[in-house]
């Protein structure tokens, strides 16, 4: 018999599952779910909240539930099978379930784990539970993060990580010389970043790798030896330790904020997206809602209720987020990451909404102008919508004359030299031949440095928290060596100094920068030869756009459509530190 979800008794209930045992003949799962009141659970009654991700929604497997409310015998398990009827969940989900029943984590432990305590096919219910995840987690005794199974290098990471620990404690605060061993490569699997809201609102959190697991404190120790001395570099700038390190580093800030640690905390809509940008979501629409849990403070009132309803698209959700926090805030925050001229996969979404499944644009650097201030002087009219319009106050200062197009077939790896990447060097070769039409070669001695500042978006690429460090000289000195500036001769035949020598980690750095920001940018030229770095799908003719209040300018596309006192524009987009340089 197939099993069906009784319904729950009020928006405050919720279902909390038990594995009773393992069919070994059928290799099934017996499972109870029982209803509670969430803020009067019965006596004895706690709950683990389970932190994973779904997998493939399309690959399900059987396990068998029974439901029931009455607790006052006890619940003991059932040993009627006719008691238990079947159904199917995810076997990512029923996997991890099974990895912590034998391994103890959760025997004889009510658990809350959203795919089989919430009814996937009413949406009703799940709107309104989903709406009210933060306190399925900040109310539970313990939340496990589970980030899969054990790899085969897993107990050498977390035997290495055994013996970091000793280094840091036996070691200054302040010391950034430690000898660190190549075995740091092993370092262990890192949560997934979708776990991140998870991980911030329980008290007590627990990290899983198949038998291997890590209280928050030891991973919050992580966190800050990255501080102390620069990890991440150590280990060799790859990607995947940065993401790591990274997402470990938010859950900290937001688990040290909201616990009072940090004076004058809140999180907006605005601040959980960017802080979890890494997040990936089976349903798009959970970009959105999976996050409003996570909302706190002055700016944590927002009018969206989680609605999984067919008629409830992706673009819907994200337009009317992106609209009543532009609104309710009078900022610009949301609309930096928007733009057609970037890769965008949900259809429908007007050209100045972002789309939330991609990785969002940086966040403009806090050495740039903040925000509106004080511009009542200007007679700043709010930020406003009319239908599916965003009108804005803007001056149009210039125009996009040539724009150097390009497709980019694969993302560089991390592990190989830069200057042997021939990806790269095309785009190198080609950005100075499209400048060298404006301005012949050789190049005069400031325009080398323009034209660095400009690939580079005049920032260290994963350097500091809002990518705001302006580009470091060593940049100015890879650039003159590398064997593409001086096969076209472009700083002429002067031979430069000992002392302006790049190293080959600087020409990585340099190299590896250059490639962070060509994926979704290209270089072009504006009127009088000026350059700048916009989205690649930047087109000549479109134009360049200052919003007062804005720390940024934006690219429009004109339309042809026009109004009574207005322009209509699309938005193409903008990034970090688009800034144009004289030449």
């Amino acid at each position: 018999m197939s099993f069906q979800y009784q319904e729950l008794a009020t928006n405050e209930s919720l279902r909390l599952l038990r594995v009773d045992r393992l069919d070994k003949s059928k290799g099934t799962l017996m499972c109870t779910l029982l209803h509670i009141d969430r803020h009067d659970p019965p006596p004895g009654v706690s709950w683990i909240a389970l932190s994973y991700r779904w997998g493939d929604e399309k690959d399900l497997v059987t396990l068998r539930l029974r439901e029931v409310s009455d607790v006052a015998s006890g619940i003991p398990p059932s040993a009627l099978e006719d008691d238990y009827s079947s159904t199917q969940a995810p076997r990512s989900a029923l996997d991890m379930t099974l990895s912590l029943y034998h391994s103890g984590h959760i025997s004889d432990r009510w658990i809350w784990i959203d795919y089989i305590c919430l009814n996937q096919q009413d949406q009703t219910e799940k709107g309104i539970q989903v709406g009210l995840m933060g306190s399925v987690y900040s109310l539970s005794a313990q939340t496990i993060v589970y980030t899969g199974p054990a790899s085969y290098s897993t107990s050498t990471a977390m035997d290495f990580l055994k013996g970091l620990k000793a280094v840091f404690e036996g070691s200054p605060r302040g010391d950034r010389n430690v000898e660190w061993k190549p075995e740091m490569g092993r370092l262990a699997r890192p949560p997934d970043a979708s776990m991140v809201r998870e991980a911030v609102l329980p008290h007590d959190v627990l990290f899983v790798w198949g038998q291997h697991s890590l209280p928050w404190a030891e991973m919050e120790a992580l966190a800050n030896w990255d501080t102390r001395s620069n990890l991440f570099a150590l280990l060799g700038n790859a990607t995947g330790t940065w993401t790591a390190i990274s997402t470990l580093k938010k859950i900290m800030l937001l688990r040290q904020n909201r616990q009072g640690s940090a004076r004058g905390y809140r999180c907006g809509l605005s601040f959980a997206l960017y802080t979890c940008d890494a997040a990936t979501s089976f349903d798009p629409r959970d970009r959105i809602f999976g996050l409003l849990g996570l909302l706190y403070g002055p700016e944590a009132a927002i009018d969206i209720k989680p609605d999984y309803s067919s008629k409830t698209t992706p673009a819907a959700v994200f337009t009317r987020a992106t609209r009543k926090y532009t609104v309710q805030n009078d900022s610009f925050e949301l609309v930096y990451s928007a733009g057609i001229g970037l890769l965008r996969d949900i259809e429908g979404l007007p050209s100045w909404v972002p789309d939330y499944t991609k990785s969002l644009r940086q966040f403009p650097g806090g050495h740039l102008c903040a925000g509106k201030g004080d511009l009542r002087s200007l007679d700043l009219e709010p930020l406003q919508f009319q239908a599916s319009e965003f009108k804005v106050q803007a001056y149009l200062v210039d125009t996009i004359s040539h724009v150097l197009p390009y497709k980019t077939l694969r993302r560089p790896s991390e592990y190989t030299s830069m200057e042997d990447d021939s990806q790269v060097a095309w785009y190198l070769e080609h950005a100075i031949r499209h400048v060298s039409q404006a301005y012949p070669v050789p190049w005069s001695e400031d325009l080398p440095a323009c034209f660095v500042r400009t690939l580079t978006s005049n920032s260290v690429v994963l350097s500091g928290v809002d990518g705001g460090t302006p580009s470091p000289p060593a940049f100015d000195r890879a650039f003159a060596q590398l064997g593409i500036a001086r096969k076209l001769g472009i700083l002429g035949s002067a031979t430069p100094r000992p002392n302006q020598v790049a190293t080959a980690k600087e020409r990585q750095s340099f190299l590896t920068t250059v490639a962070g920001y060509m994926e979704d940018n290209t270089i072009c030229t504006i009127p009088r030869g000026r350059m700048a770095l916009v989205p690649r799908h930047a087109e000549p003719g479109d134009v360049v756009a200052v919003c007062p209040g804005a720390r940024l300018p934006f690219i429009l596309r004109p339309s042809r459509r026009e109004a009574a006192g207005c322009q209509r524009f699309q938005m193409v987009g903008t990034d970090t530190e688009r800034l144009f340089w004289n030449s």
